[in-house]
């Protein structure tokens, strides 16, 4: 039993880290035929510089702390507009 739940462990692993996975259904039906449909976060978060997408707002901070002192500047700025941005979005 725990060997059939091996695809959707590394399904869930992959798309979660870049996609902020909300649902994950894994089915397998009489014939053996097995599925696997993922609902992805559709609110992701952008850096302002590069453009890369990240889950959620601590992925793009992270992001952030990934750079050298010479580019934090950029990536500072950006944080504040992506901080004010996610402000104006919730209200």
């Amino acid at each position: 039993m725990l060997s059939s739940l091996k695809p959707l462990e590394y399904a869930f692993e992959k798309l979660n880290f870049t996609h902020g996975v909300t649902k994950l259904t894994y089915t397998i039906d009489m014939h053996g035929t097995r599925n696997i449909t993922a609902t992805a976060n559709p609110v992701r978060e952008q850096c302002a510089n590069c453009g890369a997408f990240f889950v959620d707002y601590h992925g793009l901070k992270g992001h952030f702390a990934d750079y050298p002192a010479v580019r934090r500047a950029w990536h500072v700025l950006a944080i504040r507009r992506c901080t004010r941005a996610r402000g104006r979005r919730q209200t």
